[in-house]
């Protein structure tokens, strides 16, 4: 009797989380910052916590799709840029229960991220939709190193590029000129 008791306890535990699963987890915030970190957004409401969003990119279609006139559908308020989230805007947080619907029209690698964000953010203001998750400062810190080194690395290399290519090209021209002239007065003085 006492085991159907607990085992009824948690069933319906359970049953009754899942029922209030499509109201907001948090009341309305407002944002008060937001940073852009290449393919990450991070915003910060008003009670200092902060969300990483996850950018949704449709898959593009696959041959067959295209040739039978398969269109990949996306509502648009998932499609967002960062203009599109202002600070101020009225923000609502709840649980993540559409992720199922929109696994087929993800990219591969996407799909597997989206699996950790698991809350929805609504804004309001902007009529936009994002999957997120909360971030700690320490996770916020470490995506802004990440970020630098990649900035930097893109820039060592363009510069490296850039600079080998303009170095080689003035070096080789100024080796032809002065070897050809070098070259002519030799074979005039002779």
């Amino acid at each position: 009797m006492k085991k159907l008791f607990v085992v009824l306890t948690i069933f319906l535990a359970l049953f009754f989380s899942k029922a209030k699963a499509d109201q907001p987890v948090f009341e309305k915030f407002y944002m008060q910052h937001y940073v852009s970190f290449g393919n990450t957004f991070v915003v910060m409401l008003d009670d200092n916590s902060m969300w990483e969003l996850f950018c949704f990119k449709p898959r593009s279609q696959t041959w067959s799709e295209w040739w039978n006139s398969v269109k990949i559908d996306v509502d648009e308020n998932f499609l967002w840029k960062e203009g599109d989230w202002m600070v101020q805007d009225q923000i609502i947080i709840g649980e993540n229960n559409l992720d199922r619907a929109l696994m087929g029209k993800l990219k591969g690698e996407d799909e597997k991220r989206l699996r950790s964000f698991d809350y929805v953010i609504e804004n309001l203001s902007g009529n936009k939709v994002a999957f997120a998750r909360p971030i700690s400062f320490a996770e916020f810190t470490n995506l802004f190193i990440d970020y630098s080194n990649y900035q930097y690395d893109q820039g060592y290399s363009s510069g490296h590029t850039t600079g080998y290519l303009n170095g080689y090209n003035s070096g080789y021209s100024d080796g032809k000129i002065s070897g050809y002239d070098k070259g002519y007065t030799d074979g005039l003085l002779h």
